[in-house]
């Protein structure tokens, strides 16, 4: 390819956000810098770091071969407030979200820029990644496992985004790219949900998203992160998701119903009626789990009255009523 040609792609811009970082930052900064596909900019909004690490940006900022804009916050964000600030400050065609302690490989945005480049159609491309340590060495395993999103069901997401997403999140932002367009259909994120769900749901309504199984970042997991994916037994899974259960579907029914009103209010949607219908009955599915008796025999009799609710969604029913009856075991409070 030309140099004509390459000035020629859409430019990308990448949205950091920082908070304390300093312990892997540098390390980030430096796979950034070795993109083969340049950014345009790389955005930072820094929500009050007390250790070092606006000196390690502005440092970095001063040898670096493009634009670094740094922005510190008088007051912090929170996660989702200070990205969504951050991908606003942006001016590149595409936005890559950049948490502050992976590691990207040299190709990801060269990779991930390419899926957009070649299908107008698509608002997103997003990858898997393996998974490092706290001294950065692989762990063995992978995100998409984490997520429980092996080839049947990337298969059904291909087809059918909306549906798995219904289900449960299979995107993280770290793995994300986006197009800056996809900004225009709303204002802002609601602080009730996690900034790259949202995003996600955006390129599903108003576009499509797009996928690759190749390793584009190394998602690090450490006991500090804010937003991680911990790898744990199966027992300990059961154990963890017996307690959080409750609180989980209940909050993924707040966000659907957030999501579905969204939805309500965009006119111009041309899908509206289709989607108010799909999430309406997701969010009343989740808000039902979430009222299920934790006591067994109750339990299994609440949920057994309601099974024509399982039979509405897309997973199989009976494998979604057995995981709720396996959860079911908490002791109440």
């Amino acid at each position: 390819m030309t140099w004509s040609e390459e000035m020629q792609k859409p430019t990308i811009s990448v949205a950091l956000c920082t908070y304390n970082g300093t312990r892997f930052l540098q390390q980030q900064l430096d796979t950034i810098a070795a993109q083969t596909r340049q950014p345009l900019e790389l955005v930072i909004s820094d929500d009050r770091s007390t250790d070092g690490t606006i000196e390690m940006l502005e440092a970095f900022a001063r040898t670096s071969s493009f634009p670094v804009r740094i922005h510190q916050n008088a007051q912090q964000l929170g996660s989702t407030r200070n990205f969504d600030q951050t991908i606003r400050l942006c001016r590149g065609e595409y936005i890559a979200l950049s948490d502050q302690d992976d590691r990207w490989v040299p190709e990801k945005l060269a990779r991930l820029g390419k899926l957009l480049d070649e299908d107008a159609g698509a608002g997103m491309a997003f990858s898997d990644a393996s998974l490092i340590d706290d001294t950065s060495q692989p762990t063995g395993g992978l995100l998409w496992q984490s997520f429980r999103f092996p080839e049947q069901v990337r298969e059904r997401f291909a087809h059918d985004p909306g549906a798995v997403l219904l289900e449960r999140p299979v995107v993280t932002g770290a793995t994300m790219l986006f197009r800056r367009s996809l900004l225009r259909h709303f204002k802002s994120i609601p602080t009730s949900w996690v900034h790259d769900g949202w995003i996600t749901w955006m390129s599903v309504l108003w576009s499509k998203p797009l996928f690759t199984a190749q390793l584009l970042t190394e998602y690090r997991v450490h006991a500090s992160q804010q937003l991680g994916v911990g790898e744990v037994s199966v027992m300990g899974r059961v154990a963890e998701m017996r307690h959080k259960q409750r609180a989980t579907y209940a909050n993924m029914a707040s966000e659907l119903e957030v999501l579905l009103a969204y939805v309500q209010q965009s006119p111009q949607l041309e899908t509206r009626e289709q989607w108010t219908a799909e999430i309406g009955r997701a969010a009343s599915f989740f808000r039902m789990r979430a009222e299920a008796p934790t006591h067994p025999i109750p339990r299994l009799l609440f949920l057994v009255r309601h099974f024509a609710q399982y039979r509405n969604m897309s997973a199989p029913a009976w494998r979604m009523l057995s995981r709720d009856l396996l959860m079911g075991g908490a002791k109440q409070r």
